[in-house]
């Protein structure tokens, strides 16, 4: 302790502060602040304090929105510097992309009751963005059974959920549905694994405040099996750019 109180005081002559009920003061007239390893001088309290920088969450002072917090790094809002989950259903230029999946029966294109909240959540999403003109609801699967019974299966699924979605008010005329069999999977191989993720239903924006997106539809090997996309309807609605956006809709972050 005797050396600390030396070393202390050396490195502190010279500076000082205003008089604190937390201070107290030496016969050197230097003050000192209570402090774990005892009587620390003030200066050189603050001093330390002062070099010692601000946790880093990895987004820049004046866009951080949360300053106390870390970034979650996850695909959505990752500029604003909160933590977050993303949303169920998220509207980007080329898809409503969803972050859960529809569930099904096995073999069957009955939807699952547990996806019952997802479905209402998309048909809200849909509902809060009219600029979103026109939809390809895409049904795939894995490499189990047959390859046509799969592309038969795939599109009943696709048409299952635009029926699903029609009841809960969306209107018809902005969906369709196609089926693309074991086709055109995301990840390679006959795994679990790959299975899990090649099972999935897809919905594409092909028409965007009243242009045509232009995405890519499908697969080659689709394609080559005779799984064409058909050209958008003549029925799908075409929205202008001051229509597509009411100033009471709000984002979609919907969960």
């Amino acid at each position: 302790m005797r050396r600390f109180t030396i070393l202390a005081l050396a490195v502190a002559i010279g500076l000082g502060t205003a008089a604190s009920p937390f201070a107290s003061s030496s016969p050197d007239g230097l003050e000192r602040v209570a402090g774990d390893q005892g009587f620390l001088d003030r200066g050189r309290v603050a001093a330390v304090q002062e070099r010692s920088p601000a946790p880093d969450y990895g987004v820049p002072g004046v866009a951080d929105k949360c300053p106390s917090d870390p970034e979650t790094k996850n695909g959505f809002k990752d500029d604003d510097g909160c933590p977050d989950e993303p949303p169920r259903v998220i509207v980007t230029k080329t898809e409503v992309k969803i972050t859960e999946k529809i569930l099904f029966a096995s073999g069957k294109s009955d939807i699952d009751p547990k996806s019952e909240g997802l479905l209402k959540d998309i048909a809200a999403v849909l509902k809060e963005h009219p600029e979103v003109d026109f939809i390809e609801v895409a049904g795939h699967a894995d490499k189990v059974g047959t390859d046509p019974l799969n592309v038969k299966l795939t599109k009943k699924r696709a048409e299952a959920v635009v029926q699903a979605l029609v009841k809960l008010g969306t209107d018809t005329r902005r969906m369709r549905a196609e089926g693309y069999g074991r086709y055109c999977p995301l990840a390679e191989g006959d795994g679990e694994e790959a299975r899990e993720k090649n099972r999935r239903v897809e919905f594409r924006i092909l028409r965007l405040e009243g242009k045509d997106t232009g995405i890519a539809l499908g697969c080659e090997e689709a394609s080559k099996k005779g799984i064409k996309p058909a050209a958008i309807p003549a029925t799908a609605p075409k929205t202008t750019p001051a229509a597509a956006a009411p100033a009471d809709v709000k984002p979609a972050e919907t969960r």
